[in-house]
């Protein structure tokens, strides 16, 4: 599925390294001898060599490490002349906006000459471009744009290499290699794009003392870079194929260059890229290994990795890399960039709109693609997400595609002289972390209203369902939406850390459990105050009075409630029963619960209507849970495992848990319900209210007055009546208590991605 990763590009990030390249040499000990540099094509450096006394530091330097001179080769004055400082910038295709600040980094890596490589000529450079061409060319027919990618940002890439890659080795503390990009190029005015462009190329190029024969290429290939290649091709990455193809054209630390070898180690690679592209290609039926490989093509090149399973069956789907500080940071320069100096703030709300709708339609078309990616990771049934959720994730983006040109501001009565204006304006940088019981449709809910009013968005999604965002990722781009407005990272709680602390963005929302977002408010509080939406946990009440519906009643609360395994954040899992129905009641739900059990199976079979829960930490979560409830009420029904593979728990009731039970006041997320009685009107809304949340509610009676009398005494942000509450692109959605602050969906749902300004004009 080669499409599914095309949107993690230089536009998408999430994927870029912040650690030295793979097969970097290690810092040398300290009692090392000293080494000198050597450069392909240039005569290998001897005792005789004249080096500096000292390194000259430029003061936009002097945040990076002082250097051991002994390491140092400085070109001869003429090399630098002939080489460097006098190309013609018309010849090297530089455009005319990039030449004050690419003439300024020349000029300053040079004063920091120790480190230059002369070999580094315009032929040299056009070869790198083939090569990555060549790499590329057999099954991605994309060798074009690798002839295209500009100019100013290879000859960028090419010479801070190599001082990134000698502080790497001799600073004494390892610097991550697109930091000291950054060091250098951000105070010289540098555009953040470019920036983060080069960086990805200096993080693929690599150099090793074992690449000294056909045999050492093919070795190294095979255990590093061909699979780096295989991502960077499929991920149509244009920028780390180019490091890569640096890699096989130039061995610096040899000063060894043999063509025919270098054309040997391409060509293996390439078959290696073949191969992986075919098992993409595969239809329905392939092998798990098929499966396995393709998900891992998605992967970037930070170090620290997650392994997806199949909930299912237990079975390894891919891995996603757990985006790292320096690509949280590109991913919001890239935002702040598009923000500021983008064309999306000269668009207006029609244009807006209009690639809005384009997505949703892009949704709509590549449905089955996105439902397959969640029933893959997570286990939700096919019937939950292809039938409802992204046919809503669809409408929620034109919804609020119709709400982009029609952001108004007020005015006031002309008194006193003066005329008063209030205007609505965009955040600017907003930041979205998604959880993984519906991952898109979080991230519709966030995303859509922030863009519509003019924002630029980042977003992360759990680490447990990464891929039908990933899906929807690469749609942005065909939606025609620009570079750096979007910027997906794949991340677990440190990456959500992290943009929730960053100075840089202006407004954040986020859903999942308390205790995270109690943390997310802490970070954004001590970093820079940015406003915070939070849609937090629930234990939700259902309220069933001896006049209700009675099958209705019990449809919504066994079929109901078990919606996505009770994984879903206004379940409402604590059930009171009117006590003149409640024996009749109670035995007919313990009747539907063990007709759902038999119900469960494979999420992926249309047909199935209750799957397994999200992982195996999940599942012992709620395994927990029950054998806590054990000891605390009376099991009526379920509670244990279904099969010794997959996620599955069987639906399960207690009855009667004390008020300061685990199960009756904690958020269990799964399967697991708790039943009482009441009497009186006034019992049930005590009881409905005595708990620290307050998501949402659901009220059964056939009485309108009771209904609304009740549901006005109820501290929820969300009352379904007759019903379980179904959420609303028209309705605002959000918690009373400690389920939350802030509102999604609806006008308040936009409103929470702009803020005011009131202006006073004296006449």
């Amino acid at each position: 599925m080669k499409d599914i990763v095309s949107a993690i590009s230089h536009r998408f990030h999430g994927l870029s390294k912040s650690k030295a390249a793979v097969g970097s040499p290690p810092p040398p000990p300290k009692d090392a001898p000293a080494t000198p540099v050597r450069h392909a094509n240039t005569t290998p450096t001897t005792a005789n060599t004249p080096t500096p006394a000292t390194v000259k530091m430029s003061p936009l330097n002097k945040a990076l490490p002082a250097l051991p001179t002994s390491r140092c080769v400085t070109p001869t004055v003429e090399t630098l002349k002939n080489d460097y400082l006098s190309f013609d910038m018309d010849k090297l295709g530089i455009e005319p906006e990039h030449r004050q600040w690419f003439a300024a980094v020349n000029t300053s890596i040079h004063r920091f000459g120790d480190t230059m490589d002369p070999s580094h000529d315009y032929q040299y450079i056009r070869r790198i471009v083939s090569n990555a061409a060549n790499i590329l060319h057999n099954e991605s027919k994309q060798n074009e744009w690798a002839r295209r990618i500009d100019p100013v940002v290879i000859w960028v890439a090419c010479m801070i290499h190599d001082v990134s890659s000698i502080i790497y080795r001799d600073a004494g503390e390892i610097w991550a290699q697109t930091d000291i990009v950054n060091a250098f190029l951000e105070p010289l005015g540098c555009p953040a794009g470019i920036r983060y462009q080069a960086a990805r190329i200096v993080a693929k190029i690599s150099y090793t003392s074992e690449m000294v024969d056909e045999e050492g290429v093919k070795t190294f290939a095979d255990e590093n870079h061909a699979f780096c290649i295989v991502q960077d091709a499929v991920r149509l990455d244009k920028l780390g194929a180019v490091g890569v193809s640096r890699f096989f054209s130039h061995e610096g630390n040899n000063a060894f260059r043999d063509y025919e070898l270098i054309d040997n180690g391409i060509g293996f690679v390439e078959k290696r890229f073949v191969h992986y592209t075919r098992l993409m290609k595969t239809e329905t039926g392939r092998e798990m290994a098929e499966e396995r490989y393709k998900w891992m093509l998605i992967e970037g090149s930070s170090s620290e990795k997650y392994s997806v399973y199949n909930p299912t069956n237990d079975e390894i789907v891919g891995e996603i890399n757990l985006a790292d500080a320096a690509e949280v940071d590109a991913a919001v320069a890239a935002a702040r960039e598009a923000y500021e100096n983008g064309p999306w703030s000269k668009f207006n709300g029609a244009q807006r709109a209009k690639v809005m709708l384009k997505l949703a339609d892009l949704i709509e078309a590549n449905g089955a693609e996105i439902t397959k990616a969640e029933v893959t990771a997570m286990g939700q049934p096919t019937s939950i997400m292809g039938g409802w959720i992204v046919p809503m994730v669809a409408t929620t983006w034109r919804y609020y595609a119709g709400w982009a040109d029609k952001i108004e501001g007020q005015t006031y009565p002309l008194e006193d002289g003066a005329f008063r204006i209030t205007q609505y304006e965009p955040y600017g940088v907003c930041a979205g972390i998604g959880p993984w019981n519906v991952s898109i449709m979080t991230m519709a809910w966030k995303m859509a209203p922030a863009l519509a009013a003019g924002n630029t968005f980042v977003f992360k999604g759990s680490e447990k369902s990464p891929f039908s965002i990933l899906v929807i990722a690469r749609l942005f781009e065909e939606a025609g939406f620009p570079p750096g407005v979007v910027n997906i990272l794949t991340g677990a709680g440190k990456t959500g850390a992290l943009l929730a602390g960053h100075m840089d963005i202006d407004k954040i929302s986020f859903t999942g459990s308390g205790d995270s977002g109690k943390k997310v408010v802490d970070a954004a509080n001590k970093s820079n105050m940015k406003r915070v939406t939070l849609e937090l946990g629930g234990k939700s009440p259902s309220l069933v009075f001896d006049d209700a519906d009675f099958d209705a009643a019990i449809a919504a609360n066994s079929q109901g409630f078990l919606f996505n395994s009770g994984q879903a954040c206004i379940a409402t899992s604590r059930l009171f029963v009117q006590s003149n129905i409640a024996d009749k009641f109670i035995a007919t739900l313990k009747t539907h619960f063990e007709g759902a059990a038999g119900m469960m199976g494979d999420p992926s079979d249309v047909n199935t209507r209750l799957g397994p829960l999200a992982d195996t930490k999940q599942l012992e979560r709620v395994l927990g849970y029950i054998e806590a409830g054990k000891t605390e009420a009376k099991l009526l029904v379920g509670g244990e495992r279904k099969g010794d593979k997959g996620a599955f728990v069987t639906p399960t009731i207690f009855l009667n848990p004390g008020k300061d039970s685990t199960i009756y006041k904690e958020e269990i997320f799964g399967p697991v319900l708790s039943v009482l009685t009441f009497d009186t009107e006034e019992e049930a809304i005590k009881l409905a209210n005595d708990i620290s949340y307050g998501l949402s509610a659901a009220i059964y009676t056939e009485n309108l007055s009771r209904a609304l009398r009740v549901s006005s005494k109820i501290k929820a942000g969300t009352i379904g009546i007759n019903s379980g509450y179904a959420p609303d692109n028209m309705m605002p959605f959000g918690g009373y208590k400690q389920s939350g602050m802030g509102r999604e969906l609806g006008k308040e749902g936009l409103l929470a991605y702009m803020q005011s300004k009131s202006i006073r004009i004296n006449l």
